[in-house]
């Protein structure tokens, strides 16, 4: 199927954080969604719109210390503008021999505005989802049936050199969605683990669960994610107290360590991990990692010098997933896996979890979350997952955010009566429904790109239009 893309809207909604959420060097307290609408014609002459959304989360893309949250949100900005711009108009192309074509240009772009590749592919990844959710919509078919039909075409070969001889079209005809898929709970730094640290807040009064135990006993989720600060005293010390609060669900648990690239070098990751491990207080709960999410900073990932250890749990790269390559490098110096985030791209995803089938079942591809919010946002993300077949996924929106912040209560409501499967209502509010730890996706098999129905911009003027 080849387009052409005549128009792009950019829109922006900001919202308020009901809980601060520590990640990283930043504590996010209110931040920024994107929203992108394209318009595209396909060869015939029929012309359909397409959505994609994602936060514009700071300090993860680019972690500068010295750029404040709306330097960040600004090349996050630059980067739709710059991807917009190249997708333009031009001759009829399927949708990834467009991404692929100009993915090169982008970064290059991208690169002389001193914006790196991960800030790169911010713009593409919205763009590429949108253009997708039109194409579906055209076609009359469900995200799922267009990818196991390939209706994008993707031929890796037109990236990467490591697909030579691999049928994509096939491995894409095998992938099975889940029909649902289970919650992977984000503990950030900040958050509240018990009552005790609630002394002094302020709690918001919205009948929403606060601390991790208000979470286990609401949500009961069975996996969780742990951010670490990079100090292994505190670090150490919030382990133990985050194992009693598990140990106190009644079922088992799972869990991810999320370094968030706090550390110089994988040599001083390791030295911590190996306290955490060896720690006779937490000893029994740290045999239930199942995987370490990013631990280095980005830049020192590919040092020719790291050597993983095989007696670690997997240890995968995030922000150090900047490109096509990324992954291939990683596997190199023995990383054994890659973070899904649809904000680096949803080809990108299928590529890599491509890799991780050829290379067997002791590699994986996870599914790991950006804030993602209630909406065309998260259901994007959710359906992503699902067809992955990945088992968990990581989210926090529904927990950070009280539902669809910044959205009409209208759109609310329409969002709740399309999914009401997915979404409940509490409090004239729509949120992400969650039962025994399990989110549903049976709403999200439409024709379009996971959802059935659209943002309401009509009274708002679009930060940018390009034609």
């Amino acid at each position: 199927m080849k387009i052409v893309v005549d128009q792009i809207d950019c829109f922006e909604r900001p919202f308020n954080l009901r809980l601060p959420f520590r990640y990283g060097i930043v504590t996010l307290e209110k931040a920024i969604q994107a929203f992108v609408r394209v318009r595209v014609s396909n060869t015939a002459g029929r012309y359909q719109t397409g959505w994609s959304a994602e936060v514009m989360a700071p300090k993860w893309f680019d972690k500068t210390p010295q750029l404040s949250n709306q330097a960040n949100e600004q090349q996050l900005r630059e980067s739709i503008r710059i991807a917009a711009s190249t997708y333009v108009k031009g001759d009829p192309l399927t949708p990834f021999a467009l991404h692929a074509s100009r993915y090169q240009a982008i970064v290059d772009t991208a690169g002389q505005m001193g914006l790196n590749p991960l800030v790169a592919s911010y713009g593409p990844a919205l763009l590429d989802r949108a253009i997708l959710d039109a194409c579906c919509q055209m076609k009359e078919i469900n995200f799922f049936d267009a990818i196991n039909t390939n209706l994008p075409d993707i031929k890796p070969s037109a990236l990467t050199a490591d697909f030579s001889h691999f049928d994509m079209d096939r491995h894409l005809s095998t992938l099975v969605p889940r029909e649902q898929l289970w919650l992977r709970h984000t503990i950030g730094m900040a958050d509240a683990l018990d009552d005790t640290d609630l002394i002094g807040r302020t709690v918001p009064d919205d009948r929403l669960p606060v601390t991790l135990q208000q979470v286990i006993s609401v949500h009961k989720p069975r996996y969780f994610k742990i951010k670490l600060s990079g100090n292994t005293l505190f670090d150490r010390d919030r382990l133990n107290r985050i194992a009693k609060a598990l140990s106190s669900a009644s079922q088992r648990y799972g869990f991810s360590l999320d370094g968030n690239e706090q550390y110089e070098s994988f040599e001083e990751f390791h030295e911590a991990f190996l306290q955490f491990r060896d720690d006779p207080s937490i000893s029994s709960f740290m045999s239930q990692c199942l995987f370490i999410e990013q631990p280095v900073k980005r830049e020192n990932t590919f040092c020719r010098t790291t050597r993983i250890p095989p007696n670690l749990p997997p240890v995968i790269i995030d922000e150090a997933d900047s490109g096509p390559d990324s992954f291939v490098e990683a596997l190199q110096l023995g990383y054994r896996g890659v973070s899904s985030k649809q904000c680096k791209g949803i080809y990108r995803s299928l590529i890599n979890h491509a890799r991780v089938h050829i290379h067997g079942p002791s590699f994986l591809i996870t599914a790991e979350d950006l804030t993602t919010q209630a909406g065309i946002n998260v259901q994007q993300d959710l359906a992503l997952a699902a067809l992955l077949g990945i088992k968990h996924v990581e989210k926090n929106g529904h927990f950070y955010v009280n539902g669809m912040a910044g959205a009409e209560a209208d759109e609310q409501r329409r969002f709740l009566q399309a999914h009401p499967t997915l979404y409940q209502g509490i409090d004239q509010t729509t949120h992400l429904r969650i039962i025994e730890g399990k989110i549903n996706l049976r709403d999200l098999s439409g024709p379009g790109f996971a959802t059935h129905t659209y943002p309401d911009f009509k009274l708002s003027a679009p930060v940018f239009q390009i034609n």
